[in-house]
């Protein structure tokens, strides 16, 4: 997880860098360089990317802590609110990511198959009013207190009194890969309206990638040199 938000890092700064780069290159108005639909899509532009940002913050806390966070004390008050918090943080990143697609035309339908959304609306917004689309009912869930220690987070419908539990890392690693690809479709799209032509563009999201898939780029000191290293996984028929 921690590579995740290491290359969530990158995409962020890097899409950072190419957006401000457009920007100042240019005496135009901002709406007008971007092709933004309106001058206040610029401010949900940068409310997004630092709302991605803050919310890795939150989320890299707790891939470190989980929800015992770095306290000694075994205090159940705060392990709702890292359980509470690290929902909300990850929904606040998905809000984001889908404005962001929103300005740039890309469709973000994945985001609501997410595991980890599917439990901030049973466990952290809609707890007693949850709506179940398969049986159109409405439904009642609570952490199963005992159940909060690591990464582990189980819950029961005081409905139905069936019982679920997921691995937050689990869940975490799905949202995290769902981000990170939008953010790379975000950018690909980016560089094609900003940037056609400008290949040195075309190479930063190129670089991302390498690091997306598990490798990384060296750049030698003094030098304009950069060595890419891919990963490759190898498959088996053992």
């Amino acid at each position: 997880m921690n590579q995740l938000i290491s290359v969530l890092e990158s995409y962020t700064d890097g899409f950072r860098t190419l957006i401000n780069d457009k920007i100042s290159s240019s005496n135009q108005d901002v709406k007008s360089i971007l092709n933004l639909d309106t001058p206040e899509d610029w401010g949900f532009l940068c409310a997004s990317m630092d709302i991605i940002e803050d919310a890795s913050l939150a989320i890299d806390n707790f891939r470190k802590y989980g929800l015992g966070g770095p306290t000694k004390y075994e205090d159940y008050g705060e392990k709702y609110l890292r359980l509470y918090g690290l929902l909300n943080a990850c929904y606040l990143q998905q809000g984001a990511i889908q404005k962001l697609c929103k300005i740039f035309s890309i469709k973000t339908d994945q985001i609501y198959t997410l595991e980890i959304r599917k439990l901030r609306n049973k466990l952290g917004a809609h707890s007693t009013d949850f709506d179940n689309q398969s049986s159109k009912t409405k439904e009642a869930y609570s952490p199963i207190r005992v159940s909060l220690a690591g990464f582990s987070c189980e819950y029961i419908n005081k409905v139905t009194l069936q019982s679920g539990g997921t691995d937050l890392r689990d869940s975490l690693k799905q949202h995290l890969n769902l981000i990170i690809n939008s953010l790379d479709k975000i950018f690909e799209k980016a560089v094609s309206l900003f940037y056609e032509g400008d290949k040195s563009k075309g190479e930063i999201l190129e670089e991302l990638r390498i690091q997306k898939n598990g490798g990384f780029v060296l750049t030698i000191p003094e030098s304009d040199t950069k060595i890419c290293i891919t990963c490759y996984s190898q498959t088996s028929n053992q």
